[in-house]
């Protein structure tokens, strides 16, 4: 039996600190499809942790440049990498070496995803574009135009058919990758920072620089709450694997949980000295790291009583 509980609305405020490490400013943070690898993306590149999280890294990646995003595929062999030198690349991590390298952006990528059947790749950036590559597609790298400014944040919606893209231009769109539509416009007041869509694909959270926390159904496009969260915005969401619980960090340094159905705040605590840039939760939910510009990714879990 694990000595740890998942993360739930019951426990939510047995959530303690176990672990932390320090490292450049960190950009995003994300496990792999299995759980047994965290990967963090900060100034210096990309480093990881394999079956365990504190001390040395079990790998360190040599990228060319700071990295702003990074993405796991399904089976956890391969990160994709999203950087400030405008590349996108594809890492196989065993070998710690890229195998795909991508410029088709002209400004810094933000984000980056690789879809749930590992076959498209696809990435945003200063350039206002959302660019995405099918690898099985001979018709090469594509692009959606819509924004108007820049892109923080690109996320698979459910399946692999679906991408959803967050920027500065108050809006969140998301992009039928089959017939190359533009299917949801999701406005807001302020710009969008930061997106999380939930395991099953029916809902999308969105960080917003007003300090709320946009949710949206994803089946018509339409906003079912909105929460304020955070004095001077949110930069981070993310979902619960049973979509029950959101997790946010803000501007103020803080992380809040957050009851998805009612939007009830569940727990608050004061967790960095900085702005929480991300969240990742793993794939069982139990684990939560958060990451933030005071050079910190902290490890927190609720003790099984």
């Amino acid at each position: 039996m694990s000595p740890f509980e998942v993360i739930a609305a019951a426990n939510a405020k047995r959530l303690s600190e176990h672990g932390q490490v320090r490292c450049g400013f960190v950009t995003e943070l994300a496990w792999s499809g299995n759980g047994d690898t965290l990967a963090i993306a900060h100034g210096g590149g990309v480093w990881l942790w394999k079956d365990g999280f504190g001390g040395t890294p079990t790998q360190k990646l040599d990228t060319p440049a700071p990295i702003k995003g990074i993405s796991f595929s399904p089976d956890g062999q391969v990160i994709a990498t999203a950087s400030s030198d405008t590349t996108v690349q594809m890492w196989i991590i065993s070998a710690g070496a890229a195998m795909y390298t991508s410029r088709a952006h002209i400004d810094a990528v933000n984000s980056v995803a690789i879809s749930p059947n590992g076959r498209i790749l696809a990435s945003g950036g200063a350039d206002r574009n959302v660019r995405f590559i099918d690898m099985m597609d001979s018709r090469g790298t594509r692009s959606f135009s819509g924004h108007s400014e820049e892109i923080e944040c690109v996320r698979f919606v459910g399946g692999s058919t679906l991408l959803a893209s967050a920027a500065r231009d108050r809006t969140v769109r998301v992009w039928d990758l089959v017939s190359d539509q533009n299917r949801w416009v999701l406005p807001h007041d302020d710009w969008v920072r930061y997106i999380a869509v939930s395991d099953d694909g029916g809902t999308l959270a969105s960080a917003c620089k007003d300090g709320r926390i946009y949710l949206w159904n994803l089946a018509d496009g339409k906003r079912t709450q909105a929460i304020f969260a955070h004095e001077n915005g949110v930069d981070s969401v993310a979902f619960t694997p049973n979509q029950r619980v959101l997790i946010s960090g803000g501007r103020d340094g803080m992380v809040k949980l957050w009851d998805v159905a009612t939007g009830a705040e569940l727990h608050a605590f004061h967790a960095h000295e900085k702005p929480v840039m991300t969240l990742a939760i793993n794939p069982i939910g139990s684990m939560l790291v958060s990451g933030s510009g005071d050079n910190t990714v902290k490890l927190w879990m609720v003790k099984a009583q």
